[in-house]
């Protein structure tokens, strides 16, 4: 029941995850995943070349000298470097919590397909040569297949290692209007891409809408398994209490002065914020589009905090 409810993080004081271990865990990430797709560049490039000359799919002129595998690798290290150069100048290695598996399965795709395209031109006006076109086609197609599993395996080990704590973030909703309570149902959902939804804020005022009240959870009352930690106005004791690492807003444009009090509080606290966008403008110092299983977030950061 909703008297029931309690914050998913319990009673107790919780610390804070500080910024050194954040940028610790993301470039253990970073590098994890940069060894893991050069190795799935190499074998798809190493399994293309035994699909061309040593299975044969295709089969080769009669009489035609099979290429050896040391001839090749020139080629491969520039596959690999342009293949890799791709995904990076695509924000492949870009870490983030909360991104959705088919996107990036998607954009794995157009990086790789881009770096073929590339990889094409520098053989064809470069002393880079392949010796056939079929092993260029079957490294790109066993690359994309060897990325999406590599990628699905990765996922499945993040979830693990989320669910034990591992980069994990404590978040707070500010809004209890049903878009508040669309994000932390899908934050529920989505427990494996590291969010730990501590519970919600509700605004100081009522939320008007098109000249219409909206429907906003009353004072310190609960939304089902969701805790009401107090009004928005609270924000200063509620991140200190809980060891807050994120806020996410979802009030309506009508809240101006909470999310302004909100923005200002957790900039000064180092405290990174996401905005659910709604029709109004607010002067940032920089500003990112982020999404959370589908619904778009605004990501709010300060010049002294680069999330």
């Amino acid at each position: 029941s909703a008297g029931d409810a309690v914050p998913e993080g319990g009673a107790a004081q919780h610390s804070r995850t500080d910024g050194a271990s954040q940028r610790l865990a993301r470039l253990e990430l970073t590098a994890l995943t940069l060894l893991l797709d050069t190795a799935l560049v190499w074998i798809a490039f190493g399994l293309a070349y035994y699909l061309r000359y040593v299975v044969r799919w295709v089969p080769v002129e009669r009489g035609l000298v099979p290429v050896p595998f040391k001839d090749w690798i020139p080629f491969g290290i520039t596959f690999s470097l342009v293949q890799l150069g791709s995904m990076l100048l695509s924000g492949a290695y870009r870490t983030r919590l909360g991104r959705d598996l088919p996107d990036e399965l998607l954009a794995l795709c157009r990086t790789s397909l881009v770096g073929v395209g590339v990889i094409s031109i520098i053989t064809a006006y470069l002393p880079i040569k392949a010796e056939s076109r079929l092993v260029i086609v079957y490294a790109w197609v066993l690359l994309v297949l060897l990325l999406l599993l590599g990628r699905v395996l990765l996922y499945a080990v993040l979830g693990r290692l989320h669910g034990r704590g591992w980069n994990t973030r404590r978040v707070v909703v500010a809004g209890a209007t049903p878009v508040g309570k669309m994000v932390m149902q899908n934050l529920l959902s989505k427990r494996n891409h590291g969010y730990h939804l501590i519970g919600f804020l509700h605004g100081s005022q009522p939320a008007v809408v098109g000249g219409v009240t909206a429907y906003e959870a009353p004072s310190r009352a609960n939304f089902g398994r969701f805790a009401c930690l107090g009004e928005v106005t609270d924000i200063q004791a509620i991140v200190e209490r809980w060891s807050i690492d994120e806020v996410i807003v979802a009030l309506p444009a009508t809240h101006h002065e909470d999310i302004a009090h909100i923005c200002a509080h957790c900039e000064h606290a180092q405290v990174a914020v996401k905005l659910v966008p709604d029709l109004f403008e607010l002067s940032l110092s920089r500003v990112h589009m982020d999404h959370l299983a589908g619904i778009p977030l605004i990501d709010v950061q300060s010049t002294r905090q680069n999330k």
